[in-house]
C-alpha cells in the first residue's frame, strides 16, 4: 500500500476505534446483567484491543514514509486510547471472564472510548508540528472525562446502587465541578483563538514572521520596497498590448450562452505572443462593475513589482482606473496570465489568458511570428531537408512547425476546451493540419483542478514543461499525463496521415482532434499514467547539470512545508480548512531569504487532497518525488502534491520580493492555503485585509 492508501485506512480505523472502544465502555458496564451481555463486552474488548494495535502498527509504518505523517499520532492520539486500553486488557478483560463484573470494571474500557474520541478531535484539529496547547486541552478533557467516570461506576460499584453518602456526592461535585472548569478554559482558548485569527483591517505582508514570532525581515544593509524592483522602462524593442476586463456573455460552440468576466470580452483573453529579447508592456484598464483585477504572469518569473498581487505587489485596479505592467521577455516558453485579486471567482468566470515568448529570431529568413524558431525534438518532418529540426534546422523547415495554445476551462459549469484565440469549445475543438508536419500543443490547465491528458493516433514527446525545455525527451505512446492546476505541458509530434486525438479527462467528446482533413477520430488513450518526475531520459538529476552553477547536494537553508485539511480559524470562524504546518493564511510562517542562496523546499502532504503548488517569481528544480530522484533537468513552477506525497524541490532565491505561495487550486487558497515567501530587505507598501480593497486570493 502507498502512503495515500495508509493515510486512507488510518482515518478508518480512526473512527472504528472510537466506535469499538465506546461499545465496549457500555456493554463492560451491562456486563453482569447475564452472560450474554457479558461475552459481547468481550468481544468488543478484544476487537477494540485488535483495532488499536492495527493503527499503532499503521502509524509506524506511515512513520517510516516521514515523521509528519505519524507525529500527531505517535505522540497524541495513539497514547490517550493506548495507556487506557493497556489498563483495560490487564484489569478489565480477567474480570470479564468471571459472573457479574462490577460496573467500575469499565472505566479503563469507557476512559479508551474517550481517548480515541480525543483522536478523532486531533485528526480533525492537529497536524504537524503538534501543538502543545490543544494537545494538553485534550489530555485534560479525556482526564477530567476518566475522572467522573470513576467517581460514578466507582460508586456504584461499592453501594450496589446509587451515590447514598456525603463524601460520594461531594466526590461527584468535585469531579462535576472540574470537569466545567476544564470545559471553561477549552471555550475560552478557542474563543481567544478565533479572536486572534481575524483578518485585520489593514494587513502588511512586509511584516513577515520568522520561527513563529512577528517581526521585520532579518537586518539587511539596504531596504528596497517591492515598486522599486520593476521592469525597464525602456528596450530595443516595445511590444504594447492593451487588456480591458469587463463582463459579456460568450457563446459556446454548442450555441449555449455563458455569463463570463473577460478580458477584451472573450474567453481566454487575447494571447500575447511574443519574441525572446522583447520589452513586454501591457496596459490593464478595468470595466468591471465593483471588481478590482491584476494581471498576474503565471509561471513567468517577472520582477516583483510586476507580480499582479493585490495587497503585495501593487493594489487591485479598481474600476475606471489602469494599469502597466512592463517586464523583458527573457525566457521562451508557454505561460499564462490572470487575475490576481478575488482569484478563485475571477479564474473561474474567465479572467485568464495566454502567454508565449518564442526564441530570438536567428538571422534572416526565419519564421514567420506566431511559429516558433527552435525545433520540434521529433526529427525531420515529410519534405523536410536538413534531418532532425534541431538548433542547425533551415529557417524554412521550422517555419512549418504547426504551434498552437490549447487551454482547458470550466466555463459556467460546462468543461470546454480552446485552441489559439478561437472561443471556447464544449465538446472536440478541430485543428487542420497537413500530413508530415511537426506539431506543438502549448497545453494549459486553467482549471482548480489536475487535468489527464492523452494523445492518440501517434506516439508524441512532452518538449516542455512549465515554459522549461527538457534535455531529452523520451517518445510516448498510449501513455496519459497528469497536468497539474495552473501547469503546462508542450506536446510535440509529426501529423500523421489520419486523425490524432488529444482528449481530457479520458473523454472521446472533450479534447482537441487534429485532422489531416479525413478520417475517423481515434480512441482516447487509456494508457498508464506517465512520471513525469522519471520522464526525462537524461539519468537522475547531478549536481551542476547543463552547465548551471548550482550543486544540488548543498544547501544553504530548509523549509518544510506540510500540507493538511483540518478545522482551523479563519478570519475568526471555525472552517474545514486547508492548512500549511498546522496554520492558515495570514498565520503562516514566513521564510525570509538572502538572496543567492539555494533552498531546499520539503512538501509532504497528509490530507487526501491533490495540491498544486505554485511559488511565484520562481521556477524550482525538482529533487525526487516520494523518494525517487527525478530524472534530466525538471524544472517546474505548479507542481502537483498528491495525498501521501513528499516533494524535494531547489529554489535558487535570485529574484527578490515578497512572493505568494499558495496552491493553485484556488479554492484551497481561499481557504487558508496561501502563504508567501521573502527576501531581506524588501517591503511593500501595499495592504491586504478588509478594509484594503485588495483581496490576494
Amino acid at each position: 500500500m502507498n502512503t495515500a492508501q495508509l493515510l486512507a485506512l488510518d482515518r478508518i480505523l480512526l473512527v472504528l476505534v472510537a466506535a469499538l472502544w465506546l461499545g465496549a465502555g457500555v456493554s463492560t458496564v451491562m456486563a453482569r446483567r447475564d452472560r450474554r451481555t457479558r461475552l459481547i463486552a468481550l468481544g468488543l474488548n478484544l476487537a477494540a484491543l485488535a483495532a488499536t494495535g492495527l493503527r499503532v502498527g499503521l502509524a509506524v509504518t506511515l512513520s517510516r514514509s516521514g515523521w509528519w505523517f505519524a507525529a500527531d499520532k505517535l505522540i497524541l492520539a495513539l497514547p490517550l486510547v493506548g495507556v487506557p486500553a493497556l489498563v483495560a486488557a490487564v484489569t478489565a478483560l480477567p474480570r470479564l471472564l468471571r459472573p457479574s463484573p462490577p460496573p467500575a470494571t469499565a472505566v479503563p474500557t469507557l476512559t479508551a472510548g474517550y481517548g480515541a474520541l480525543g483522536g478523532v478531535v486531533a485528526a480533525l484539529t492537529i497536524s504537524h508540528p503538534v501543538p502543545p496547547v490543544l494537545s494538553g486541552v485534550l489530555v485534560a478533557l479525556v482526564a477530567v472525562g476518566a475522572t467522573i467516570t470513576w467517581q460514578l461506576l466507582g460508586t456504584v460499584s461499592r453501594t450496589g446502587d446509587a451515590e447514598t453518602t456525603t463524601g460520594t456526592v461531594a466526590r461527584g461535585r468535585w469531579s462535576t465541578t472540574a470537569g466545567i472548569a476544564v470545559l471553561c478554559a477549552a471555550l475560552v482558548w478557542a474563543g481567544l483563538s478565533a479572536w486572534s485569527s481575524r483578518i485585520p483591517a489593514t494587513l502588511d505582508l512586509g511584516a513577515h514572521h520568522q520561527d513563529g514570532a512577528q517581526s521585520t525581515v532579518r537586518p539587511a544593509a539596504t531596504t528596497r520596497a517591492v515598486t522599486d524592483l520593476r521592469g525597464p522602462a525602456t528596450g530595443a524593442k516595445v511590444r504594447r498590448f492593451t487588456l480591458t476586463a469587463k463582463p459579456a456573455t460568450v457563446t459556446l460552440a454548442s450555441g449555449r450562452r455563458v455569463e463570463a468576466w473577460t478580458f477584451d470580452g472573450t474567453v481566454p483573453g487575447p494571447t500575447i505572443r511574443v519574441r525572446q529579447g522583447e520589452l513586454v508592456e501591457v496596459r490593464l484598464r478595468n470595466a468591471m462593475p465593483g471588481i478590482g483585477v491584476t494581471l498576474h504572469w503565471h509561471g513567468y518569473d517577472v520582477p516583483v513589482g510586476e507580480d499582479g498581487v493585490a495587497g503585495v505587489t501593487q493594489d487591485a485596479v479598481k474600476p475606471g482606473g489602469e494599469f502597466v505592467y512592463r517586464f523583458l521577455a527573457e525566457d521562451p516558453g508557454s505561460y499564462w496570465y490572470h487575475s490576481h485579486d478575488l482569484s478563485d471567482p475571477a479564474v473561474r468566470m474567465g479572467l485568464y489568458g495566454m502567454l508565449v515568448v518564442d526564441p530570438a529570431a536567428t538571422g534572416e529568413g526565419t519564421s514567420p511570428p506566431g511559429l516558433p524558431d527552435r525545433a520540434d525534438p521529433l526529427g525531420s518532418p515529410s519534405g523536410a531537408a536538413g534531418g532532425p529540426l534541431g538548433s542547425g534546422s533551415s529557417p524554412d523547415a521550422v517555419a512549418k512547425v504547426s504551434d498552437h495554445t490549447v487551454s482547458t476551462h470550466v466555463l459556467g459549469g460546462v468543461q470546454t476546451v480552446a485552441v489559439d484565440d478561437e472561443g471556447p469549445v464544449d465538446g472536440l475543438a478541430r485543428l487542420g493540419v497537413t500530413p508530415g508536419t511537426p506539431v506543438r500543443l502549448r497545453v494549459t490547465a486553467t482549471d482548480n483542478v489536475r487535468r489527464t491528458l492523452g494523445l492518440s493516433g501517434t506516439p508524441y514527446r512532452i518538449a516542455a514543461v512549465d515554459g522549461r525545455d527538457l534535455s531529452r525527451p523520451g517518445e510516448i505512446g498510449d501513455r496519459r499525463v497528469q497536468l497539474a492546476a495552473g501547469g503546462r505541458y508542450d506536446l510535440t509530434f509529426t501529423m500523421p496521415a489520419t486523425p490524432v486525438l488529444l482528449s481530457v479527462d479520458g473523454r472521446s467528446d472533450l479534447g482537441l482532434l487534429v485532422t489531416p482533413g479525413s478520417g475517423t477520430a481515434p480512441a482516447p488513450a487509456a494508457g498508464p499514467l506517465l512520471d513525469i518526475a522519471t520522464y526525462d531520459s537524461d539519468g537522475p538529476a547531478k549536481p551542476g547539470g547543463s552547465g548551471r552553477p548550482d550543486r544540488f547536494d548543498r544547501f544553504d537553508r530548509e523549509v518544510t512545508w506540510i500540507l493538511d485539511r483540518g478545522l482551523a480559524m479563519l478570519d475568526g470562524i471555525p472552517t474545514l480548512a486547508h492548512t500549511v504546518n498546522g496554520e492558515v493564511w495570514p498565520r503562516i510562517t514566513t521564510p525570509v531569504l538572502r538572496e543567492g542562496e539555494l533552498v531546499k523546499i520539503t512538501v509532504a502532504n497528509r490530507s487526501g487532497d491533490v495540491h498544486p503548488i505554485h511559488p511565484h517569481g520562481h521556477h524550482v528544480r525538482v529533487l525526487s518525488r516520494n523518494g525517487v530522484p527525478a530524472t534530466g533537468e525538471l524544472w517546474m513552477d505548479t507542481f502537483d502534491v498528491g495525498p501521501g506525497e513528499v516533494w524535494e524541490v531547489a529554489l535558487r532565491a535570485d529574484n527578490p520580493g515578497i512572493w505568494l505561495s499558495h496552491c493553485h487550486d484556488l479554492g484551497h487558497a481561499t481557504l487558508g492555503m496561501t502563504f508567501h515567501f521573502a527576501y531581506e530587505g524588501v517591503t511593500t507598501p501595499y495592504d491586504a485585509g478588509h478594509a484594503s480593497g485588495n483581496n490576494p486570493e
